[in-house]
């Protein structure tokens, strides 16, 4: 009888712990690049605890990132951090410095062979990548792919032949969802 009850006090603990994460989101900053590497944040919040909240001051093109609690604010410019995370979506951010990927933060859409990312203020319909997680962010265009692996000749021929075969070209996806030039990179 008291095994039962063990058994029945550790399962009704677990479960109400997993339906207490079901309702959490949580969020916070990376404020170095250690920070980001080491998954370290910081200034973390439960956005659905009531008063608590992460945003944007208007206009976006700021980019002043806000942590809000009922206690307090605190505002990070952009460059003060690394990173952001809400709700286990990613942001990085970019100083820019290229002309077609400008100062943003960038959503990291697939961790693979390559990062894959879209653009969180100047519209998503456009990709972008960097070679690692810390790496700079570029366009994806088949212009930076042959600067960047340009001691790669078979995956730039791969590359080429992805962008051709499909409407989305550089963007096509399998039917998993996951990027194919993160395949073709893997390959070669």
């Amino acid at each position: 009888m008291k095994n039962n009850l063990i058994i029945f006090f550790l399962i009704t603990t677990v479960q109400i712990a997993m339906s207490q994460k079901k309702d959490t989101c949580y969020a916070g900053v990376y404020i170095t690049r250690n920070n980001f590497i080491e998954n370290r944040l910081s200034d973390i919040i439960n956005i659905n605890e009531k008063g608590n909240e992460l945003k944007f001051s208007f206009p976006a093109v700021k980019m002043i990132l806000k942590i809000r609690t009922p206690d307090t604010t605190v505002i990070f410019k952009p460059g003060s951090i690394y990173a952001y995370n809400e709700c286990g979506n990613v942001y990085r951010y970019s100083p820019g410095g290229e002309l077609y990927a400008p100062k943003d933060y960038y959503k990291i859409k697939e961790k693979g062979a390559l990062i894959i990312y879209s653009s969180v203020f100047w519209g998503s319909a456009e990709y972008f990548y960097s070679i690692t997680s810390v790496s700079p962010i570029h366009r994806l265009n088949m212009r930076n792919l042959q600067f960047d692996f340009k001691s790669n000749p078979e995956f730039i021929e791969a590359a080429r032949k992805l962008k051709s075969a499909s409407l989305d070209g550089l963007y096509a996806k399998d039917k998993e969802g996951h990027f194919m030039l993160n395949k073709i990179y893997r390959k070669n």
